[in-house]
């Protein structure tokens, strides 16, 4: 199979319906290239690779079992740290929080675990998503340089292929998708 970080969202989600990608092993390679890659360009605040495993194992019995529910079963994920996650310290980027550990997922976090994604970790923002502070996310195809914007740690994330998809939010137009082009990621 070609290097996982040049599959999209689509192929990911294809391959594992098929059963031709395990989800135990898609999230074992993102861990893996995260532990490699991430040193570089800070865009995990916080990985979950216990909580990953788990729900891989699980997404994978599902599908193997006949039941698949859809294309984000088993597809590993991020999330900007400003969403809260039940039982992850939910800082929001913030010295405020840094203690914050909420008992319950918000809807988003609710339907997609309902749809069987597999989150990897919690992505860097500014605070509260609208700091002045860059936080320390460096720019995927230039480290010299930062993604902006305060779903910039989601967007490394998904254009370095630590993830295949990240959820940020849009406070003023930005939002994170993987769009392959010609030769290339963006």
């Amino acid at each position: 199979m070609e290097d996982i970080a040049d599959l999209d969202i689509a192929g990911v989600a294809k391959a594992i319906s098929s059963k031709s990608l395990s989800p135990i092993d898609l999230t074992e390679r993102m861990l893996e290239r995260i532990s490699l890659v991430d040193p570089y360009l800070k865009s995990y605040v916080e990985l979950l690779p216990e909580q990953a495993r788990r729900a891989a194992r699980e997404a994978d019995a599902e599908i193997r079992s006949g039941r698949y529910r859809g294309p984000l079963h088993g597809v590993p994920i991020s999330i900007k740290a400003l969403y809260d996650l039940k039982g992850v310290t939910s800082a929001s980027g913030s010295k405020v929080r840094e203690d914050y550990v909420p008992a319950a997922d918000p809807t988003v976090i609710q339907k997609l675990r309902e749809a069987g994604a597999v989150i990897l970790g919690t992505t860097t923002t500014y605070e509260f998503a609208f700091g002045f502070d860059a936080p320390p996310t460096r720019n995927a195809w230039n480290i010299d340089h930062i993604p902006s914007g305060s779903s910039g740690g989601a967007a490394v994330a998904v254009a370095a292929g630590l993830c295949f998809a990240g959820i940020g939010s849009d406070s003023g137009g930005s939002y994170e998708r993987r769009q392959p082009q010609m030769g290339s990621r963006a």
